[in-house]
C-alpha cells in the first residue's frame, strides 16, 4: 500500500495546481511579448547569479591558473547575463533565433529518424515536418517573431503541463479504484 500512499501524496492539490498553470499558460499566450521578455529576464538573472558563483568559487581554487580560468568564465557568465537584463529586447532576438534554428535542425532530424523506422514511421515524420515549417515560421519572421515567439511557446508548455497535471487527479483516481481504496 506505500504505492497507493504515494499516489494520493501525489492527487493532493494536483487539480489545482494544474488549473493554476494552464491559467498562466494562457496569460502567457495573450501577452507573448511580456512573457518572452519575463524568460529573458528570468537567464539573465540566472546567468547573473551564476557568474558570481563562478567568481566567487575562483577565488577557493587550488591554482592561480585553476583560479584565474574559473575567474575569467565567471565573469563571462556574469557580464552576459548582466547584458541579458540590460537590453531584454534583444536578448529575446538572438534567443528566438536559436529556437528558430533548433526547430529547423529537429526537424531535418525527425524527419530522417522518421524515414529510417518500421512503426511510427508517419508521427515522427509529422514531426518532423511540423517543427520544420516553425522553425521555418519563425526564422522567416526574425527579428520580429521575437516578439511573440518564445512567449507563445512558454504559454503553451504551460497549458499542456497544467492539463497534465490536472489528468493526474482523474489517473490516480481510476488507479486508486482498481486497488480497491
Amino acid at each position: 500500500m506505500f504505492h497507493l500512499t504515494n499516489l494520493k501524496n501525489a492527487q493532493r492539490g494536483s487539480m489545482l495546481w494544474g488549473f493554476l498553470i494552464v491559467i498562466l499558460g494562457l496569460f502567457a499566450m495573450m501577452s507573448p511579448a511580456m512573457s518572452g521578455v519575463a524568460v529573458a529576464l528570468m537567464l539573465g538573472t540566472l546567468l547573473i547569479i551564476a557568474g558570481t558563483g563562478g567568481v566567487i568559487f575562483a577565488f577557493n581554487s587550488n591554482s592561480f591558473g585553476e583560479g584565474a580560468l574559473k575567474f575569467v568564465f565567471g565573469g563571462i557568465t556574469a557580464a552576459a547575463g548582466l547584458a541579458i537584463f540590460l537590453q531584454p529586447g534583444m536578448a529575446l532576438a538572438t534567443l528566438t533565433l536559436f529556437l528558430a534554428a533548433y526547430f529547423v535542425v529537429d526537424g531535418i532530424f525527425n524527419i530522417y529518424a522518421g524515414f529510417q523506422l518500421e512503426d511510427g514511421k508517419g508521427w515522427v515524420i509529422f514531426n518532423g515536418v511540423v517543427a520544420l515549417l516553425l522553425g521555418a515560421m519563425i526564422w522567416q519572421g526574425w527579428p520580429v517573431s521575437g516578439i511573440w515567439a518564445v512567449g507563445i511557446l512558454v504559454g503553451v508548455k504551460l497549458v499542456m503541463g497544467g492539463m497534465v497535471m490536472m489528468a493526474l487527479e482523474s489517473t490516480a483516481d481510476s488507479v486508486k479504484n482498481e486497488l480497491g481504496g
